[in-house]
């Protein structure tokens, strides 16, 4: 009877071994050749921008693109300074290999600004025409850029660090 008891323990220890070796084998394996490099994905630069209000249909539209992929992004809208809008802005055309982004944010106008919802409608009328200060920051969370609707407006005060962005 040790024998056979000694003998399944073998079988086990071999059928270990084996499974082991089944499950190691089936790992993904990819290899990264020699002539093969990784790019870097740079800081995202804004190439285009534009923030443009539909009163006919009640929207504001925020379109923008980037030469590489956009960690985040927000757009900050107001008409003094002291009320502000901040509303997050989404990658809808990210390029596979990281060269480029694009972003867009819709929002609807509403009448309350009490029922403002951040990244879906605003308090701000077309004929408000509120300052917008785009901020776009890397994969890595670091602020890369900037854009402003009104450039030379201090509207923006101490949230203006589109300076800061640009090197």
């Amino acid at each position: 009877r040790e024998c056979g008891l000694l003998q399944r323990q073998r079988l086990v220890i071999v059928v270990w071994g084996t499974l082991t070796i089944l499950v190691a084998g089936c790992a993904p394996f990819s290899p990264v050749l020699p002539s093969e490099t990784i790019t870097p994905i740079a800081s995202p630069t804004l190439m285009t921008t534009s923030l443009l209000c539909d009163d006919k249909n009640e929207v504001w539209q925020l379109l923008a693109t980037t030469d590489s992929w956009v960690g985040s992004a927000e757009l900050l809208l107001s008409t003094d300074g002291i009320e502000i809008e901040q509303h997050p802005a989404y990658s809808v055309g990210a390029d596979i290999d990281g060269q480029a982004d694009e972003l867009d944010l819709t929002l609807d106008i509403i009448a309350d600004w009490r029922d403002v919802e951040e990244g879906d409608t605003t308090a701000f009328l077309c004929t408000q025409e509120p300052a917008g200060l785009l901020r776009v920051y890397s994969v890595e969370g670091v602020l890369s850029d900037c854009w402003s609707s009104h450039p030379t407006s201090k509207i923006w005060g101490k949230l203006d660090d589109c300076a800061m962005a640009r090197p």
